[in-house]
């Protein structure tokens, strides 16, 4: 069944392509099918129609024109690109909901890598479509963050769009050295992604991995370079497992470090409790930063190099005029007058809830007992009692 419907959406997209504006129609097509991928309450239903959707997505992928079109209506897919434009990454995941209640794993991931080369002449420009497949869950990996992974048992992630940068994957440029030479040679960029990881209820990853390609092999994709310096060595990616009820970041910005008063661009992570603590843990409050810096370290020049306690810089913080305060409360006491308000006259007395609720007026409160021309009898008997 799922290759028959396969093969009829291939047949409307060749009709598609002949057409001359098929980009818009297919888009909306993948949009209907990526929003049923992810709300569908069958399983089975899901997976065959991801089947069909990866088949169409990649059939248009390969087209030429579709490199520079956005896909905007695809909300339930991310796509990042770096600076130079060189590739796109898509990705996302199929949730299943039947597992939502227990502990097993919850998501499967599915991504693509488009890549573009420039037009040789009397060439078209060359693109290819790697697929990402996922073989194995992130926590089966043994020491993952030391690992070079290929695209064919991609550990499986949401990579997303940092903050405070236009692109979705950071670019860092360095250079490695031939082996008993001091001369730099060749120049390197490292691709750097964010990405999440749900891994099961209760317990999520956040992971900062390094994107590379063969230099031989245009179709084959790497994850993870040793590029993170840690006190154990170097490290391919950061990997952090924390609690899903902890709002753990990991994201790019400025932060100071120290007692400095410049601020340096690095990843900047929330830092978990220390301790032996059993299951997930969560954030204590504080920062951790990854700086690049161009500096010679096992034949290589440039590496991230780790920060503790770094504070992050939030304009919105540091950068308020005291002088738009006053005018902004000046402008509120104006509005505030002209509404009839006079702010420098003292307010009416107002009686306070209790004296509201306990009335005073003379015909809420019981009528007086009449006066009497003779001795009151009930002091009479009192007194005679006394006197007993």
């Amino acid at each position: 069944m799922a290759n028959i419907v396969v093969a009829i959406i291939l047949a409307w997209t060749q009709t598609l392509w002949a057409q001359g504006s098929e980009l818009p129609l297919v888009e909306k097509k993948l949009a209907r099918m990526g929003e049923e991928i992810l709300k569908h309450d069958s399983l089975a239903y899901k997976k065959e129609l991801n089947q069909t959707f990866m088949t169409l997505l990649r059939q248009t992928l390969l087209r030429p024109e579709s490199f520079d079109y956005p896909f905007d209506s695809l909300k339930t897919v991310s796509i990042i690109r770096p600076q130079d434009n060189s590739f796109r990454i898509f990705t996302w995941t199929l949730v299943d909901k039947d597992t939502l209640v227990n502990s097993k794993e919850n998501y499967t991931y599915y991504g693509m890598i488009q890549r573009r080369f420039p037009a040789v002449k009397g060439e078209n420009p060359k693109i290819f479509v790697i697929p990402l497949i996922q073989r194995t869950e992130i926590h089966k990996i043994p020491r993952f963050d030391a690992l070079i992974v290929p695209h064919t048992e991609w550990y499986g992630a949401l990579y997303y769009h940092p903050r405070n940068t236009e692109y979705g994957v950071l670019s860092f440029d360095g250079r490695y050295q031939e082996r008993l030479s001091k001369k730099i040679k060749g120049k390197l960029r490292y691709y750097v992604v964010l990405g999440w990881n749900g891994y099961k209820r209760g317990t999520d990853y956040k992971i900062a991995d390094v994107v590379a390609f063969d230099p031989q092999d245009s179709n084959k994709v790497y994850f993870g370079v040793p590029i993170f310096y840690a006190k154990n060595g170097m490290k391919c990616r950061l990997v952090y497992q924390y609690s899903q009820n902890s709002p753990f970041n990991l994201n790019y910005g400025e932060a100071y470090v120290g007692m400095e008063n410049k601020r340096r661009k690095m990843i900047i992570v929330d830092h978990l409790e220390d301790g032996k603590k059993v299951g997930p843990r969560g954030i204590d409050g504080s920062y951790d930063g990854w700086e690049f810096v161009k500096k010679i370290y096992e034949l290589r020049k440039g590496y991230f190099t780790p920060y503790r306690n770094v504070r992050v810089y939030e304009p919105t913080l540091e950068k308020y005029d005291p002088e738009e305060l006053r005018r902004n409360a000046l402008k509120e006491k104006t509005r505030v007058y002209e509404m009839g308000v006079d702010l420098n006259r003292p307010p009416k007395f107002r009686r306070s809830r209790v004296e509201e609720l306990i009335q005073t007026d003379d015909d809420v409160l019981p009528p007086p007992r009449p006066k009497l021309d003779g001795p009151d009898p009930v002091m009479l008997k009192k007194n005679k009692r006394k006197k007993k």
